[in-house]
């Protein structure tokens, strides 16, 4: 583990003691037990990270009445690169031995389908839900860029993009893509305003804006987001985790379409309190605690590109005066997550069974999974960012020499 002894002074010096001993308290919940974990669930013959521990020691699972494989996958895979880098383990992608990145890219590649240019799984195929097979996508493309790869076949948004300039037939564009009067249907059926759905539906759209704005369709988009929006905010009536959560979906859609939200000061004050305010959080999983700050940086990074300068500096007042509070009751946060394997779980106390719909873990089972990891690490990162603290990797050389030799990459 790197020591930090030095970088928590320096938080003294241009913080207080208040804020340094509360930024300490939050990196001491992150050890070295997160990349010997990982370590532990990289498959070395596939090329992928699992989900979940469980879902590398276990063949099969029951879902749905049927028996289905447990794999690595690619949104679990590109998560553990990430969080690779962030943490020290590498200082780049670069750093990986490039046998290790061969057959990450190798395995990305397999799940491409040549027909539609989508990334569908051996253990899940072609029957998930639109949020999963986009995010397969992305993540796919994302990772193997990353890596110095490219697909081997066009994907869904650059068929997309040809079907929408007159290149090629449609059939591969999901109907509701294929025109505004199809796609404001598809909306309006998935009721963004419903009690409790804001969060569902938010993630939904968010996933689909790639695909949305290759169909030309990202201003019915933001006009859609824009007449459902209500005044305190968010895009429910009450401001409770379940609604802050949907605020922090729908606000990677209006930073992906490049615009701003309608009552900006509002949603970031409802970030804040849910941040800060033990009273109106209910902890129900591990997104409530990340979802504030990357509200706060899609805001900032809203005004900032707008030039709405006087707004940016009253929401950097209003965080920053709570710097002390807002460390300490993320790190009290998480801390309910902390799974004795050595990362988090999504849920107090046990996984997720399932992302996206698709099954990924044994149920119930107290132990880490990677999507939780990178929501750690995130809301630990992201809080520091949106109070203007720097950021310090955990790990050094020995971290890493020792982690890529428990891989077997060495």
């Amino acid at each position: 583990m790197r020591d930090l002894s030095k970088y928590y002074l320096e938080i003294e010096k241009e913080r207080g003691k208040a804020t340094s001993e509360a930024t300490e308290y939050l990196y001491s919940l992150f050890t070295d037990g997160i990349y010997k974990w990982l370590a532990s669930i990289w498959d070395k013959d596939i090329g992928g990270f699992y989900f979940s521990r469980s879902a590398k020691e276990n063949e099969f699972v029951e879902y749905k009445g049927e028996k289905l494989p447990l794999l690595p996958d690619i949104e679990s895979t590109s998560q553990a690169f990430g969080a690779l880098v962030d943490d020290g383990i590498g200082r780049s992608f670069d750093d990986f031995p490039t046998t290790m990145k061969d057959k990450a890219v190798k395995f990305i590649a397999s799940c491409q389908d040549p027909e539609d240019g989508y990334f569908y799984h051996k253990q899940w195929g072609k029957n998930i839900n639109s949020s999963r097979r986009a995010r397969d996508m992305s993540k796919g493309v994302g990772l193997m860029s990353e890596l110095g790869a490219r697909p081997l076949y066009p994907t869904a948004i650059e068929r997309i993009e040809a079907s929408v300039k007159g290149d090629s037939e449609n059939t591969t564009v999901p109907e509701h893509l294929r025109s505004k009067e199809a796609f404001f249907k598809y909306l309006e059926s998935l009721d963004i305003n419903g009690k409790g759905k804001s969060y569902v539906v938010g993630h939904t759209i968010a996933s689909l804006i790639p695909e949305i704005k290759a169909a030309g369709l990202a201003d019915d988009c933001y006009e859609f987001l824009n007449a459902t929006a209500k005044p305190n905010g968010v895009w429910e009536d009450e401001l409770t985790n379940v609604s802050a959560n949907g605020l922090m979906k729908i606000s990677c859609a209006y930073s992906a379409l490049g615009k701003r939200m309608p009552y900006m000061l509002n949603s970031f004050g409802a970030a804040v309190e849910i941040a800060c305010n033990a009273e109106v959080t209910n902890l129900d999983g591990i997104t409530t605690v990340y979802n504030p700050p990357f509200v706060m940086l899609n805001l900032f990074s809203t005004m900032k590109a707008t030039a709405d300068e006087e707004n940016y500096a009253l929401c950097k007042k209003m965080i920053i005066e709570r710097a002390p509070e807002v460390l300490k009751r993320t790190a009290d946060n998480l801390k309910l997550y902390a799974e004795p394997d050595g990362s988090f779980s999504y849920g107090m106390g046990h996984t997720s069974f399932t992302s996206q719909g698709q099954p990924v873990a044994l149920p119930g089972l107290p132990e880490s999974d990677v999507n939780a990891n990178s929501l750690a690490q995130g809301a630990r990162e992201r809080t520091l960012i949106a109070l203007d603290i720097p950021l310090s990797p955990l790990f050094d050389e020995k971290d890493t020499k020792l982690f890529f030799e428990m891989c077997g990459e060495l």
